[in-house]
């Protein structure tokens, strides 16, 4: 009976420890958002690399996207570049690339996209926000297709923000002659390791001084006013100094 009683307790206690650990958190994918496109593909950062910009090909609207990483390094600087590839069609202008400083990092979108009546079609505007993971500040990085204002379409729930402790490593994307959805794939952000601690020599110790004279290693010291010459056996003084 004490021993059921034991195991009983045993229990109640692990549950209950179980309940007060924090669970990590978990990665989250926002809903794929805009047009339908041809292809579906999701685009992630490789293993322990976050999302710091993006590689566009942009005429009126995106007509090709790619996504650009970075591990974080020591000091909270994101480097090397990786690239991921480019996925939509041939048109558009030349590829340019719009990265965050290189201690930021992505943790939101605000996508925009041209429309017919309620229907969406192509990503035309991309609003990104870079974070600071040294002093937490955030700015926008704007890239707007050629376009005029009244053309695009924009409204909850196209805007997709990473939650607290998360940073952006990827995107789900709709596509085919053109970037057509987006949707903004979040994970838990780790901050590198700190510098190593660099061990100091200690100090040299001081030297110890009583300010006395010592006398040689053999035979006393010399009276005040006094020549004495040593060669061997210690030698009676001569002469005045």
């Amino acid at each position: 009976m004490r021993m059921a009683w034991i195991v009983r307790l045993s229990l109640l206690v692990t549950a209950t420890l179980a309940l007060a650990t924090p669970t990590a958190l978990a990665g989250y994918n926002f809903p794929v958002w805009g047009g339908r496109g041809d292809a579906a593909y999701a685009d992630r950062c490789p293993p322990n690399q976050y999302l710091i910009g993006v590689k566009s090909k942009t005429g009126a609207w995106f007509d090709a996207l790619a996504i650009i990483c970075a591990p974080v390094q020591q000091g909270v600087v994101f480097d090397p570049k990786t690239y991921g590839q480019m996925n939509g069609g041939g048109g558009g202008g030349g590829p340019l690339d719009y990265v965050c400083n290189n201690d930021e990092v992505i943790t939101g979108i605000a996508p925009a996209f041209m429309h017919d009546g309620d229907q969406l079609k192509q990503l035309a505007d991309l609003i990104i926000t870079c974070t600071s993971k040294r002093s937490g500040a955030s700015k926008k990085l704007r890239i707007i297709g050629n376009h005029l204002s009244d053309e695009v379409f924009t409204q909850y729930p196209g805007h997709q923000f990473c939650g607290d402790g998360q940073v952006a490593v990827g995107f789900n994307l709709r596509y085919g002659v053109h970037v057509n959805a987006i949707g903004l794939m979040c994970d838990t952000y780790v901050p590198p390791p700190p510098p190593p601690v660099v061990a100091q020599a200690p100090p040299p110790k001081p030297i110890k001084t009583t300010g006395k004279a010592k006398g040689s290693a053999s035979g006393p010291s010399a009276p005040p006013g006094l020549l004495v010459c040593r060669f061997g056996p210690t030698m009676k003084p001569f002469g005045n100094v």
